[in-house]
């Protein structure tokens, strides 16, 4: 039985709030494809599977999951920091900083995925693969467990506060019953208003059915988050005013770094950004050295080389530090 590298297709959108998390689902089938490639080549080198799975994931970290760092960068990050969420300023640094580690990773493990790709080697340098499927794996684990909910508290403090009208179409039970004061039904072309939340029309509905039939109403259709008619111990909206000890919970959860963290993390920045600077200075030298013009001057050229030898010797031992840090 043949098993293909590429794994299953994308999960769609089940979330109407943000398709970041639809970007992480395919951000994690590319990182699971890539972990296959790895176990794949050793057996059966650069065959037709191995170049087929290549490029699907040069494809994507070329363009797709860079589109998607930027458009957190861009978008979503300012808006946490403007909101003054608990935390958000060391969160948005300590994420930037794994996006631009991200891309160093990325940058050094292109170069062997293209020759695997065109068939000129037939195993990849895994120390740096396995770096970048965990730091990928970690990052995302960690936006969807903290940056999305609070991406999503933002947001629905946002619409909380506006005193105007919000007309919401959403598949999402949860943001409506924190949000909806008013529910519309249309049914067999007639418009009929509920007051509450989505919940509370749930229970409208179950009551009317009881009053019909003429049994009790279900406790399940009971309303599950607040609302005139909403269960005693029901949850607070998450839009409404907090409490002092959700607020101290949520600045516990996201609390700025510790002293030691924020020294490392300050250290990790430098590095990343020498690192950054010495490959940058490298892709000059190749191009230069690229340039048969240059030969004329046998001076020029020593120096070229020398500068390009001293300096890739300084990335690799700024690459070691990376890992030290890293461990």
């Amino acid at each position: 039985m043949t098993v293909s590298l590429l794994g299953a297709a994308a999960p769609g959108f089940d979330r109407p709030l943000e398709v970041l998390e639809a970007c992480h689902g395919r951000i994690s089938k590319q990182c699971d494809t890539l972990e296959k490639l790895l176990a794949h080549l050793p057996t059966h080198g650069a065959d037709a599977q191995a170049q087929q799975a290549t490029r699907a994931v040069l494809a994507y970290f070329d363009t797709a999951a860079v589109h998607h760092h930027e458009d957190e960068e861009r978008n979503l990050f300012p808006l946490l920091e403007l909101a003054g969420a608990p935390g958000a300023c060391d969160l948005v640094e300590a994420l930037t900083l794994e996006h631009d580690e991200l891309a160093l990773l990325w940058r050094r493990l292109r170069f062997g995925l293209q020759q695997i790709e065109s068939g000129a080697a037939s195993l990849l340098d895994e120390a740096p693969a396995r770096r970048f499927i965990a730091l990928n794996r970690s990052h995302l684990e960690f936006e969807n467990a903290h940056v999305l909910p609070l991406a999503r508290e933002v947001l629905e403090g946002a619409l909380a506060q506006y005193t105007g009208t919000i007309c919401l179409v959403s598949h999402d039970r949860a943001f409506m019953d924190r949000l909806a004061t008013k529910v519309l039904e249309i049914d067999h072309g007639r418009l009929r208003l509920f007051h509450g939340n989505y919940s509370d029309y749930l229970y409208a509905k179950e009551r009317e059915k009881a009053e019909r039939s003429g049994g009790p109403v279900s406790a399940a259709a009971r309303p599950r988050a607040g609302g005139d008619d909403g269960a005693a111990d029901a949850k607070p909206r998450r839009g409404g005013p907090k409490t002092k000890e959700q607020k101290r919970q949520e600045a516990e959860a996201r609390r700025n770094l510790s002293a030691d963290q924020r020294s490392q993390r300050d250290t990790k920045r430098q590095v990343v950004d020498e690192i950054a600077k010495g490959e940058k200075r490298l892709e000059q030298i190749k191009l230069s050295l690229a340039d048969p013009g240059v030969y004329s001057d046998g001076g020029k050229t020593k120096k070229l080389v020398n500068e390009q030898r001293t300096l890739k010797a300084k990335v690799d031992r700024l690459y070691e530090r990376w890992a030290e840090l890293e461990d």
